[in-house]
């Protein structure tokens, strides 16, 4: 009887972080969920400093 718990609590360890994901995602309390639309939108928008650095980054 003692290792049905054991074994209970093992799939609850790894199922519990889970679980708590999918609850988070569904109620939007997801925080990063567009952080990589951000990223790629500040990007796309270089200034002058990145230009250069760009420029003098070809050694050919």
């Amino acid at each position: 009887m003692a290792s049905i718990w054991v074994l209970l609590s093992i799939i609850a360890i790894f199922t519990l972080p889970i679980l708590y994901g999918i609850i988070r995602d569904f109620f939007g309390w997801n925080n990063n969920k567009f952080y990589g639309d951000e990223m790629n939108k500040k990007k796309n928008k270089k200034n002058i400093t990145d230009k250069v650095y760009e420029k003098n980054s070809y050694y050919w």
